[in-house]
């Protein structure tokens, strides 16, 4: 570290990777680690100084960079075996969470799971949007919403 001379005082500076300690004399490592930059899942390990800043490791069973504004960590298997029905796609889980996460395509709703809901056909019907006087019929998935048809004799 380096100290200047004022006029009735000094000022004192730390070098790459250290922080002025409160005596403002004397530098110490500044750690990485505070705030930890690294998601629950992951170890946060302080870069020693001269280097700055932290490396986050996952732990053992999940890959990414560990970092909360990052990859985060996930579970690289989530969809071996796929859980999802074959309208839904899988998508490996960011832990905590272990496993894989299905979500279903437009014009369905539902969780995705084999062993959950699935994906349902949005009813466009339901509640019904025609006027009394009309017909309605569900678009199917993958499009939504409906179509309404006028009754013999109305128009509209």
């Amino acid at each position: 570290h380096t100290c200047n001379n004022t006029i009735g005082s000094f000022t004192c500076a730390c070098g790459h990777g250290y922080s002025l300690n409160s005596d403002g004399q004397t530098c110490a490592d500044t750690d990485g680690c505070s705030p930890n930059p690294c998601v629950p899942l992951a170890r946060c390990e302080d870069v020693p100084a001269p280097g700055v800043g932290a490396i986050c490791n996952c732990t053992a069973g999940f890959v990414g960079d560990g970092r909360q504004n990052g990859t985060s960590c996930s579970d690289p298997m989530g969809c071996s075996p796929n859980l999802c029905v074959a309208q839904a796609s899988c998508n490996n889980a960011t832990g905590p969470v272990v496993g894989g996460t299905c979500t279903c395509p437009d014009g369905y709703e539902g969780d995705g799971f084999q062993q959950g809901i699935g994906c349902i056909d949005i009813d466009g019907c339901s509640p019904n949007p025609c006027a009394a006087e009309a017909r309605c019929t569900d678009v199917p998935a993958p499009g939504v919403g409906a179509t309404c048809t006028c009754s013999t004799g109305h128009e509209g």
